[in-house]
């Protein structure tokens, strides 16, 4: 159910009083009114635009914020170029 200062859900004195109803402004809704919900349908969208990732608490113990969390595969990348051979150098 949707919850909002507009919107309640109470017994309707028109219809039963074990059907529920969303009451938005005077105008009612019952769950008949929406389609068929589906688990998980827009999972794979999510995934696809989503670049959240979730450290696990050991890792993130040792970043004071986001922003060290960030800086740390620059600071890999840099210290594997310094520890290498110029490029072009054989």
């Amino acid at each position: 159910m949707l919850y909002g200062p507009m919107s309640a859900s109470r017994g309707d004195p028109d219809h039963s009083a074990d059907e529920r109803r969303f009451v938005t402004s005077g105008v009612s809704y019952q769950r008949s009114d929406f389609p068929a919900l589906v688990r998980g349908k827009f999972v794979a969208r999510l995934r696809r635009s989503s670049n959240v990732v979730v450290l696990d608490p050991k890792v993130a113990g040792h970043f004071p914020n986001a922003a060290a969390v960030n800086a740390a595969p620059r600071l890999v990348d840099i210290a594997k170029r310094a520890g290498s051979p110029p490029r072009g150098a054989h």
